[in-house]
C-alpha cells in the first residue's frame, strides 16, 4: 500500500523537494501496515479528470524545488487542494500517513491496479479516519432529497450516486463528512438514520459494520442499484470487497464483469438471494438466471436469506392446509435435513441447483420455484417463474396465476447463465381518422412518435387509443417472444374503467400470449422456418364514427422491425359479431412458401378456444393437411 507521508508533504509545500532520506510517497505493507495509523480520503473525481493529481504527476511534484512548484500552478488545481486538505486534517487528527486514490495507485501497472481494487475494502476498513469530501455541498449535512439542487444524482450530493463510494461508506469504522470548504458537517454514526434513508443500507450495518448484521447478497447488490461508475466494469469491481470475493481485472470486458462477479459469489456462497433480482417485475423474461446489472436488484433491499429448516417451515406455512395433507411430511423433513438445499454449483452447462418447484394450472411448461429467502417486510418466500422450452429453462416475470401446490417436488435444475438480449421495434402508422394514444401499459414502457421497442425484459405492451371526436376506442397489443412477434387489436366493449380493462388484457396476453408464442416457435423450429404475420381484420361491435365499422392491420416486416399500418374499413354489409381476429402465417424455406396455418383470437372469456385453435393448427401442419 502506498501512503503519503504527511510531514514530508508539508515540507515539500514549504521548502520544495524533501531532504535526502525523506519521501512523500512511501510503501507500507505486511506487519508494518497493520501497525500504521492512517487517514483515507473518499471523494468524487473532478470533471474533467485533468484536475486530479495522479501517480506519475505526483512523482514529478515530489522532486520539484519550491520555485518550480510555485511556477507550475499545480497548487491551484482542485485535485492538489484535496490532497493538501486531507493531509492538513490528518495532521490535526495527529495521524502521520494518508491514502488518496488519485495519486497513491500507479494505474499504468495493471498488476498494481488489480491488487489495489481487490484490497481497497480492506484498506478502508483499516483506516483510523475516513474523510468523505462532498464537493457540491455548501453547508450542513443534507437531510431531504433535493432534485433541484442535485438533479443529476437522484436529489442527493453526487458522492451518494457513485459506485466506489459505497464501500467507502460501509468499510471504515469512522466516516466524517466535509462540505466544499472542508468544514465538518456530519459523521456516519451520528447521521446513520439519514444515511440509511439515502442509501438503503440498514442502520445496524452503518453503526456496527457488516459482520454485526450480515446482509444477503441481494441486499448488498440493491445498495448499488442506483449508483454509477465511469466504466461498465467498475459496476462489478467496486462491489468485490463488500461481497468478499476476489477476481482479476479485465478492463474491456464491459458488462461481462458483473456476470463473472456473480459466478465468483456462487462458487463461495450458497446464498440463494442472488437469484431474487427482479422478483417484483410485472413483465419480461430472461434467458439467463443471473442479473445483467446491479440495477436489477433495485427491489431487493428487504430480501434476507433463510436456513434450510426455516425454509421448509415457510413452505409448509404457505401451502393451503387442504393441499398440504397431500405432500408426504417425511419428504419435507428429509430434504431439510439433507445437504441438497445447502449447495449449488457452477458448471459449463449452467448453474446446478435443487429447488422446490410447482407447476402452474393449465400450463405444461410454466412452473414456480421457491428460493431459500424471504421479503422481511412481507414475511413471504421469494419465488421465481421458470419456463421450459426445448429442454432449456428461461426465467419469466409477472403474474401467471396460482401454482398447483399438490404437485410440489424438489427438482435438480440446470439454470443457464449465458443470456442473449434481442429487441424488436414496432412502428405504428395510423390512418386519417384521428385516434389519440390515451395510455400505454406497463407504465414503464414508452411510445415516442408511435414507435415502441420490445425486448426480452419488456416483451409485451398494450396501447389504448380513443377517437378524438367519438367514444370509439381500441387496444393494440404488441408481443415479442421466442424470436417471434405478434400484433393483435381488441375492439370489444368492456365494462368498468379502461385501467381495469387494460390490466386484464395485459395479464391475459402475458400468460396465453406466451403459450401462443411457444407453439409458433415450436412449429417454426421444427421445420427450420420463420413465421411472418400478414393481415388481420377487426370489426367494432359498435362505432360512433360515421361509415367506419372496423379496422384493418397490415404488417410490413424488416430485420428486427415491423411497420404496422392501420386503416379504416367502410361498412361492407357484414354482420357484426363480437370481435374476431385472424392471424395468418406463411412458413418459408428459402424464398418458397411451403405451408400456412391460422389461429383465432377471440374475447378474453374464450381464451381456451384460442389456444385449442393454435394447437389444432400445429397438428394440421405436422399432418400435412395445410401443405401447399
Amino acid at each position: 500500500m502506498r501512503l503519503i507521508d504527511v510531514k514530508a508533504f508539508f515540507q515539500l509545500e514549504e521548502k520544495g523537494k524533501p531532504h535526502s532520506g525523506s519521501k512523500v510517497l512511501v510503501n507500507v505493507n505486511g506487519e508494518e501496515l497493520a501497525k500504521t495509523k492512517y487517514a483515507i480520503l473518499s471523494h468524487c473525481w473532478s470533471d474533467p479528470n485533468s484536475q486530479e493529481i495522479q501517480f506519475e504527476e505526483m512523482q514529478k511534484i515530489t522532486n520539484m524545488t519550491k520555485a518550480e512548484l510555485d511556477e507550475s500552478g499545480v497548487r491551484e488545481r482542485l485535485g492538489y487542494q484535496k490532497i493538501r486538505r486531507t493531509c492538513l486534517q490528518a495532521r490535526n487528527d495527529k495521524l502521520e500517513r494518508v491514502w488518496v486514490d488519485t495519486c497513491c495507485i500507479n494505474k499504468a501497472s495493471s498488476t498494481e491496479l488489480s491488487e489495489a481494487i481487490n484490497s481497497m475494502f480492506r484498506w478502508y476498513s483499516g483506516s483510523q479516519e475516513c474523510y468523505a469530501y462532498l464537493h457540491d455541498v455548501a453547508s450542513g449535512f443534507p437531510t431531504t432529497c433535493n432534485d433541484k439542487g442535485f438533479p443529476e444524482s437522484n436529489g442527493w450530493p453526487r458522492w451518494f450516486s457513485r459506485g466506489w463510494t459505497l464501500q467507502e461508506l460501509v468499510a471504515p469504522k469512522e466516516v466524517r463528512f466535509f462540505d466544499k470548504d472542508w468544514s465538518q458537517i456530519g459523521n456516519k454514526r451520528k447521521d446513520a438514520e439519514t444515511l440509511s434513508k439515502i442509501t438503503r443500507i440498514p442502520i445496524g450495518v452503518l453503526q456496527d459494520g457488516m459482520y454485526a448484521e450480515p446482509p444477503s447478497v441481494a441486499q448488498i447488490m440493491s445498495w448499488a442499484a442506483d449508483r454509477r461508475t465511469m466504466q461498465d466494469e467498475d459496476r462489478a469491481y467496486s462491489l468485490l470487497g463488500l461481497l468478499g470475493v476476489n477476481m482479476p481485472m479485465v478492463y474491456g470486458e464491459g458488462k461481462n464483469a458483473f456476470q463473472r462477479l456473480q459466478l465468483e459469489i456462487i462458487r463461495k456462497s450458497n446464498d440463494q438471494t442472488i437469484f431474487a433480482w427482479g422478483h417484483s417485475r410485472e413483465s419480461g423474461c430472461s434467458s439467463s438466471f443471473l442479473a445483467g446489472d446491479p440495477s436489477d436488484f433495485g427491489d431487493c433491499s428487504n430480501i434476507v436469506r433463510i436456513e434450510p429448516r426455516e425454509f421448509i417451515d415457510e413452505l409448509r406455512n404457505n401451502i393451503p392446509e387442504n393441499e398440504l395433507v397431500k405432500i408426504p411430511e417425511g419428504k419435507l423433513r428429509e430434504v431439510a435435513e439433507s445437504t441438497r438445499l445447502r449447495k449449488f454449483s457452477v458448471t459449463n452447462a449452467g448453474i446446478q441447483i435443487n429447488l422446490p418447484v410447482t407447476p402452474y394450472r393449465g400450463s405444461s411448461w410454466l412452473s414456480e420455484a421457491n428460493l431459500a429467502c424471504r421479503d422481511k417486510s412481507k414475511s413471504r418466500i421469494i419465488t421465481i417463474i421458470l419456463g421450459s422450452f426445448q429442454s432449456h429453462f428461461s426465467r419469466y416475470f409477472g403474474d401467471f396465476g396460482t401454482p398447483l401446490y399438490v404437485k410440489l417436488e424438489f427438482r435438480k435444475l440446470l439454470l443457464p447463465y449465458e443470456g442473449l438480449q434481442h429487441t424488436f421495434t414496432f412502428q405504428l402508422d395510423f390512418w386519417k381518422h384521428a385516434f389519440l394514444q390515451h395510455a400505454i401499459f406497463p407504465s414503464d414502457m414508452t411510445s415516442t412518435n408511435n414507435v415502441v421497442t420490445l425486448s426480452s425484459t419488456n416483451d409485451c405492451a398494450i396501447i389504448f387509443y380513443v377517437h378524438r371526436d367519438h367514444s370509439t376506442c381500441f387496444s393494440v397489443v404488441l408481443h415479442f417472444h421466442f424470436g417471434s412477434h405478434s400484433v393483435d387489436i381488441i375492439c370489444d366493449e368492456f365494462p368498468g374503467s379502461w385501467e381495469d380493462h387494460i390490466q386484464q388484457v395485459y395479464q391475459h396476453v402475458r400468460r396465453n400470449g406466451l403459450e401462443q408464442a411457444r407453439y409458433i416457435s415450436d412449429v417454426s423450429g421444427s421445420i427450420t422456418t420463420r413465421p411472418v404475420s400478414l393481415v388481420n381484420r377487426y370489426y367494432f361491435p359498435r362505432s360512433d364514427i360515421p361509415n367506419i365499422h372496423g379496422i384493418e392491420l397490415i404488417s410490413e416486416q424488416l430485420d428486427n422491425m415491423c411497420t404496422i399500418r392501420i386503416v379504416g374499413l367502410e361498412n361492407t354489409g357484414c354482420h357484426l359479431f363480437d370481435w374476431q381476429a385472424v392471424g395468418v402465417f406463411l412458413f418459408f424455406q428459402g424464398q418458397h412458401p411451403i405451408s400456412f396455418w391460422c389461429y383465432f383470437s377471440l374475447a378474453l372469456s374464450t381464451k381456451v378456444r384460442r389456444i385449442s385453435a393454435i394447437k389444432q393448427g400445429n397438428n394440421w401442419m405436422k399432418s400435412g393437411k395445410l401443405a401447399k
